[in-house]
């Protein structure tokens, strides 16, 4: 599964993830979620996957079978 990931610049622990076709279009992220967030930095870094930022890519799938969009946040 090839997605893109942006790092929260207001909760850098944060990331939004778009599949594959959606680079760039946050047009199906609620302007709250995008708000909530803030700017967003796209993660370049082939060393910075999704294994490596902790984020769960079942749960990926799981989300973007129900919306364009998946925000990963660290378990607390």
């Amino acid at each position: 599964m090839i997605t893109h990931i942006y790092q929260s610049a207001n909760h850098p622990t944060w990331y939004l993830v778009l599949p594959e076709d959606l680079k760039d279009d946050f047009s199906g992220v609620p302007d709250n979620v995008i708000t909530q967030l803030g700017a967003l930095q796209k993660i370049e870094s082939s060393n910075e996957g999704p294994g490596s930022l902790g984020i769960d890519l079942l749960q990926v799938r799981d989300d973007f079978d129900t919306q364009n969009y998946h925000i990963a946040k660290p378990v607390e």
